[in-house]
């Protein structure tokens, strides 16, 4: 790419131009995957075996060759020979690379050993269904169609800061993506999209500005591709029995880095996000929310005495949301973000990010395509910080007695503290009530 510029223009055309370089670039560098590639060598494989080898296909080549023939002995002596050899380095590589990888265990657990190991686990591969009524059935059942409430119709105002997109937040964005995890429905390579940034950050610095600054997330990536994953366990012919993924293009996921790190300034700062979310937060987890609820327990049985004391029950009560991400609603979303005043532009991006979503899946009848109307991307980089921005109304529910609220991501639990079991449990059910209200 290092020639290549994309001509000024729409955010649209932008994108569509930057991505028909890079997809170009990458089919005429690079061959399609091929599932049926050969398998990587095995661990104790040298050079010396491999040039080991091919002397002794050649010397058995000949040897079948003059076979009736007076050379015939020549050759089967000199297969012999070569036989011998490729069998002695071969056990002598195997012994030497045992020992390496005994002493690399006791320094490294979970090195090559460990991926060696790992990799002789055959595990049987999950096949995606093909039935066209199992996949239709399950994605209307996955995606319901929610007619959205009103939406935000934010212009951008004369004299709007909007500030672009510095060469620091491109390469924490793309420091982010994996190389080795699957690329999104343009088949672009991780590993070639980072190389391509490292080449020319310029051109996609200006890109992804331009969106930022016109408010547009381009329509180019914003197409799911659906991978349904089955849960162990539950019957493969009903709907409910997979979870569903959602791959995006990388080039979209990197502008959804860049708008995630900026609403962060928002939602994390005092005032933000509740204290009480544990999901999706850096340097928060579920074991922060479990001992949460333990020290909540823990502190109400401290005293010596049940009765006319300080000792107190303690009870809790698990919630968890069906389909919670694929069914947040966008205009919720929004007026979530408004109330944390997040910026105009910031708004702008995000609202077209939802809008005409397509969502394309594969059956037994070949493609097609859905119309998504509400929720948040699973695989997604914008989505779980959304639905914490919407999700953080129930977490800030005011409860009657001594009642809390925990939450990691969609499941939340309500632990209430009491002085009798009578009273724990009116509590209880004011406070479910409550969520159930505000769900």
């Amino acid at each position: 790419m290092s020639g290549a510029s994309v001509a000024p223009g729409t955010a649209e055309d932008m994108a569509s131009s930057l991505m028909d370089v890079i997809t170009g670039a990458c089919n005429a560098s690079m061959t399609k995957a091929n599932p049926r590639r050969r398998r990587k060598p095995v661990y104790w494989w040298t050079a010396e075996i491999a040039d080991l080898r091919r002397s002794c296909l050649r010397a058995r080549s000949l040897f079948q060759r003059s076979r009736g023939r007076q050379d015939e002995e020549a050759h089967s002596a000199n297969y012999a020979s070569a036989r011998r050899l490729l069998r002695a380095a071969i056990k002598t590589s195997k012994r030497r690379c045992w020992r390496q990888l005994c002493d690399e265990v006791n320094s490294d657990i979970w090195g090559k050993p460990y991926r060696i190991a790992m990799s002789r686990q055959r595990c049987p591969q999950t096949r995606q269904p093909g039935s066209p009524l199992l996949v239709r059935g399950a994605v209307a059942a996955l995606f319901p169609r929610v007619p959205s409430g009103p939406t935000f119709q934010l212009q951008g105002r004369a004299g709007e800061l909007v500030p672009a997109v510095t060469l620091g937040e491109l390469k924490r964005a793309q420091s982010r993506i994996r190389e080795r995890s699957a690329p999104g429905p343009d088949g672009v390579p991780n590993l070639a999209l980072k190389l391509a940034i490292a080449a020319r950050p310029d051109i996609f610095l200006e890109v992804y500005t331009t969106c930022l600054e016109t408010g547009v997330f381009p329509s180019s990536w914003k197409p799911q591709r659906l991978v349904l994953l089955p849960n162990p366990g539950k019957p493969r012919d009903e709907p409910s029995s997979y979870r569903p993924l959602c791959m995006l293009d990388t080039a979209g996921k990197i502008l959804e880095r860049i708008i995630c790190d900026r609403l962060e300034a928002f939602t994390e700062r005092p005032g933000g996000l509740s204290e009480r979310q544990y999901g999706f937060r850096k340097g928060r987890s579920t074991i922060d929310a479990i001992e949460d609820v333990i020290s909540t327990a823990r502190e109400a049985i401290a005293g010596k005495r049940w009765y006319h004391s300080t000792k107190k029950y303690c009870a809790v009560v698990t919630l968890d949301v069906r389909n919670a991400f694929n069914s947040a609603r966008w205009d919720n979303i929004l007026a979530a973000l408004r109330r944390l005043l997040v910026p105009d532009y910031l708004l702008r991006i995000i609202s077209s990010y939802f809008s005409a979503r397509v969502l394309n899946f594969t059956t037994d009848d070949g493609p097609e395509s859905y119309e998504v109307t509400v929720g948040v991307p699973q695989g997604s980089v914008l989505g779980p910080i959304l639905w914490n921005v919407m999700y953080d109304a129930i977490l800030c529910l005011n409860f009657d007695g001594d009642v809390r609220i925990v939450g990691f991501a969609d499941d939340i639990a309500v632990v209430a503290v009491a002085q009798n079991l009578r009273q724990i449990e009116h509590n209880l059910n004011a406070a479910i009530l409550q969520v159930r209200g505000a769900l």
